[in-house]
């Protein structure tokens, strides 16, 4: 069975994709919970790095990135480049503002001293409306 991508303005099929079997299923989830395992410890000044640099490459293909969703969407290319300038944005948005979001935070209890920590806790599955490709995507990742 394959999944076809239909433009809804034209009729015209955009792309065919072959759905995953229960055995490739397993061995992607198997494969992102032990990239969780290595990205855990990379510190937070590269992950946010890595951030900014994703923002930097949307802008730099914005016009490739937008004609995707405006086949796939049927969304006019005006509302595409702005979806995918958002996505930059949020991009940057968190990778200037990981350091404060992610730090202990000190709670007053009756404990000699309490904190919530913010530790990644592994790989997470997301079932989102999809009415905007990129940006679903990127506001769940950055």
């Amino acid at each position: 069975m394959e999944f076809r991508s239909i433009n809804p303005f034209s009729g015209e099929n955009v792309g065919e994709y072959p759905c995953l079997s229960t055995k490739e299923l397993d061995a992607k989830l198997a494969k992102s919970q032990s990239a969780n395992l290595t990205w855990r410890k990379v510190p937070l000044t590269v992950r946010s790095k890595l951030m900014t640099n994703a923002g930097q490459v949307l802008r730099n293909h914005i016009d490739q990135y937008a004609r995707m969703v405006t086949l796939e969407m049927g969304k006019p290319i005006s509302e595409s480049k702005r979806e995918i300038s958002k996505c930059a944005w949020v991009c940057d948005y968190y990778s200037q503002n990981a350091k404060q979001f992610l730090a202990d935070e000190v709670i007053a209890t009756d404990a000699s001293q309490s904190f919530v920590r913010h530790d990644p806790i592994g790989s997470l599955l997301a079932v989102m409306p999809w009415n905007f490709p990129f940006w679903q995507v990127f506001r769940f990742a950055a």
